[in-house]
C-alpha cells in the first residue's frame, strides 16, 4: 500500500529545482512541453503521476532540414514517400515531407523512441547530405495525426521560410506558419501521389 503526502507549493518548487539540477547538462534537461507539466504541477494543478502520464503520452518531434544525394527523379520521389508511409504506419510515425529542388525540410512525430530510431537511420542513410536538425521537442499533440506522412512541393522561398522560422522558435510554431497551414490543407490525401 502507498502512501501520498501532500506537499505544498513551496517544497514542490524546491523537489522540482533539485530535479532540474541534477538534469542540467545531460539528456534529461526538460524541455518546453516538461516544463509547463511541471510548471502546473508546482501550481498544484497536476500530480505527479499525471505529469509523468502525460509525459509518457506526448509526442516527440523532430524537425531537419537536408540535401538529397543525388536529387531524386520523381519516380525516385515517389517509391521514397510510398515506402516512408508504409513504415511510418507500422511504427506509429506521422509527419510532413516538403520538397523543392533536391532539399527536404522534414517533420516527424510520433512516440520518442520510434521517431528517434528513424531519424538515427536518416542520419545514416547516403541518400541524405547535410543533415541539419532543426528541432528536437515533446509536444502534447500531433500535428500531422491524419498523414502518416503528408507531402507538399514548396518554393525556395517557403523552404527558407520554414528553416527560418525553425531557427527562431518550435517545430509546432515552424510548421503552423500561414504558408504551411495552406499547404496542409490542400495536400493530398495519404494515398494520393506526391
Amino acid at each position: 500500500m502507498s502512501t501520498t503526502y501532500p506537499l505544498d507549493e513551496a517544497a514542490r518548487r524546491r523537489a522540482v529545482a533539485w530535479a532540474e539540477a541534477v538534469a542540467a547538462g545531460t539528456s534529461l534537461v526538460p524541455g518546453r512541453y516538461e516544463r509547463h507539466l511541471l510548471a502546473r504541477y508546482v501550481a498544484g494543478e497536476l500530480a505527479l503521476h499525471e505529469v509523468e502520464e502525460l509525459c509518457n503520452q506526448a509526442v516527440y518531434r523532430v524537425l531537419y532540414r537536408s540535401l538529397a544525394a543525388p536529387p531524386l527523379a520523381e519516380p525516385m520521389l515517389a517509391a521514397l514517400l510510398a515506402q516512408s508511409r508504409e513504415y511510418n504506419t507500422a511504427h506509429y510515425i506521422t509527419g510532413l515531407l516538403l520538397h523543392c529542388e533536391g532539399h527536404f525540410a522534414q517533420l516527424l512525430e510520433g512516440p520518442a523512441a520510434a521517431v528517434r530510431a528513424l531519424f538515427a537511420h536518416i542520419q545514416r542513410d547516403p541518400r541524405h547530405r547535410r543533415i541539419v536538425t532543426l528541432h528536437a521537442e515533446l509536444g502534447p499533440a500531433r500535428l500531422f495525426g491524419e498523414h502518416s506522412m503528408a507531402y507538399a512541393p514548396v518554393t525556395p522561398t517557403e523552404l527558407a521560410a520554414l528553416n527560418g522560422s525553425a531557427a527562431a522558435h518550435s517545430a509546432a510554431e515552424a510548421v503552423r506558419n500561414p504558408w504551411v497551414r495552406q499547404l496542409v490543407g490542400l495536400l493530398p490525401s495519404p494515398t494520393d501521389g506526391p
